[in-house]
This record gives C-alpha cells, structure tokens and sequence, in this order.
C-alpha cells in the first residue's frame, strides 16, 4: 500500500513530529519501527496529539526556540543565553520560565548562579527534526 503524499506539508511535518513524539520515551530513545497502520492507530490517539500539541506550542515561539538551539545537549547560565541570543535578560527569564514551566528545561543552582538545560530528550529530537526539514543548509 502506497502512502499518499500529505495535502499541505506543514501537516505532513506536523505528522512527522507527532509520531517521532509518541515513539519515544522521555529519555528519548530510538524510536521502534512500526507498520503505517501503528502510525494511523498513534496520530488517532487524542493523548499523543495533546502531549505534541503542548511541547510544539511552547517551542513555537522565535525565541523559545533559539533558547533550546542554544542550549541543545549542554547546559548554560542565564547570562550565556542572554549573550548568545542577543535579546535583554529580562526577556529571556520570561521565555525560559514558559519552557520550565511546560516542563521542558530544568534548572539548578549554584552559588548566585542558575543554569538551564533542556530536560525533556524528546524535544532534542524534535529540534533535530526541525532543522533537518528547515534548515538543511546546516549540517
């Protein structure tokens, strides 16, 4: 059975992202292969559409998103993310409170110091995604 090509493909990657976010678990392991009628039965399942739903929502802003390309698989202070993405601290602290909050970054404490990283390996995979299909220029 073929598959039909996706009628608008932002949907198409919507889908991708849908799917690679149900797959895996929250340490972000390898996704398993699964047959296209697993991948119908996943994309159904309203559970799976809301979890996406809720970490692309939080990811979609211009800034959140450069936040977590910032911080990809290290961890940085607020100040090395204010330098890195150009913008004032006041600014950022908003942003990085939104993707705590959503349960995206984790924090800690040292001394006067707070760090952020990304605590959620599923939404590395998804940044991955995303630059694989916009921004294919980089690798």
């Amino acid at each position: 059975m073929s598959q039909r090509p996706h009628p608008h493909p932002i949907l198409a990657v919507f889908h991708s992202l849908v799917v690679t976010l149900a797959l895996l678990g929250p340490d972000g392991g390898r996704p398993q292969e699964i047959s296209n009628d697993m991948k119908e039965d996943l994309i159904n399942r309203e559970e799976d559409i809301a979890q996406a739903a809720y970490c692309i929502k939080a990811m979609a802003h211009p800034l959140r998103l450069k936040i977590l390309c910032v911080l990809g698989e290290e961890r940085a202070s607020v100040q090395e993310i204010v330098d890195a993405c150009g913008t004032t601290q006041s600014n950022i602290s908003q942003h990085l409170a939104i993707l705590r909050e959503k349960g995206i970054l984790g924090s800690s404490k040292e001394s006067n110091r707070v760090f952020y990283y990304v605590d959620d390996k599923r939404t590395l995979k998804l940044i991955t995604l995303m630059r694989d299909v916009f921004c294919p220029d980089l690798d």
